[in-house]
């Protein structure tokens, strides 16, 4: 389980004093600077998905509604309007990218919810992208490696065990009795 220390630890990395004493944070979408008191706070991980206690991201509330708005047009359809809406809010292309990602990390969220996959923690198939070289080498790397049943890893098996340990590591609450 993320100790509250490092949740609150993360939280505070960005914020700095004002000159009125008062807490300021950076909104992640749109880079303005908002008092602490008006300070969103988005669940990176669903709060029903087991995200109650992080990771974060500090959103002012204009941002942080735009994010789950952006998403509910993309889950309906409708991501021409998205992507209209955006450019029309955000002259900033970097904060556009921002949101989008955002948006993209909660329509994941819902779409494994109404696809009921957040229950039956049924495998995923996901394709990555390597250059050539780095390819070769994670090949000799995972050709190298051996599994409990001291059989050979194979590069899939290899990358997949790398992403659980990481993702285990930040979220534990999302490991389920007898995953490994």
């Amino acid at each position: 389980m993320i100790s509250a220390k490092a949740v609150l630890a993360a939280r505070h990395r960005d914020r700095r004093k004002h000159k009125s004493g008062l807490e300021v944070v950076v909104c992640r979408v749109c880079q303005d600077p908002i008092p602490s008191t008006l300070e969103h706070d988005h669940h990176e991980v669903p709060q029903a998905a087991g995200g109650q206690e992080g990771p974060l991201r500090s959103l002012c509330a204009n941002c942080h509604q735009a994010v789950h708005q952006i998403a509910n047009l993309l889950m309906s359809g409708r991501a021409g309007l998205a992507d209209d809406t955006v450019k029309i809010a955000y002259s900033d292309p970097k904060a556009r990218e921002r949101i989008f990602t955002l948006a993209n990390i909660v329509v994941e969220w819902m779409t494994l919810k109404r696809d009921g996959k957040l229950e039956n923690n049924e495998p995923v198939n996901v394709m990555i992208e390597l250059p050539p070289p780095i390819k070769l080498a994670a090949q000799f790397i995972a050709n190298d490696l051996r599994g409990p049943t001291g059989r050979r890893l194979g590069l899939a098996t290899w990358i997949a065990g790398l992403v659980k340990r990481e993702v285990y590591g930040r979220y534990p609450h999302l490991r389920t009795k007898g995953s490994p």
